[in-house]
């Protein structure tokens, strides 16, 4: 069992989180801008750097993982071909 098989699912829910929670707090910081403290503003900016961060290292780990299981080559490219196949991983070889 190729160890990406079970790391993939749980990094793309990782990417969803961060996702989520990087858009979230750019959109409350914005909205809410008139009624939050410097330091409340700072932490909002400060959440959202970091959850980008951690989306933008679980999305290459994510497309590095699509390129390993389709060609078994450790400089082999993912792309966007691994999303869509709604869901499953498509081995080249097959």
């Amino acid at each position: 069992m190729d160890v990406w098989i079970v790391i993939n699912p749980i990094l793309k829910v990782l990417l969803y989180a961060a996702s989520f929670l990087s858009v979230g707090s750019f959109f409350f910081s914005l909205h809410f801008a008139k009624h939050l403290t410097v330091a409340q503003n700072e932490y909002c900016n400060a959440l959202a750097f970091k959850a980008a961060f951690v989306g933008v290292v679980c999305w290459l780990l994510v497309e590095e993982s699509c390129g390993l299981l389709r060609s078994n080559s450790v400089f082999a490219r993912g792309g966007a071909t691994c999303w869509l196949t709604s869901g499953r991983l498509v081995r080249a070889d097959r």
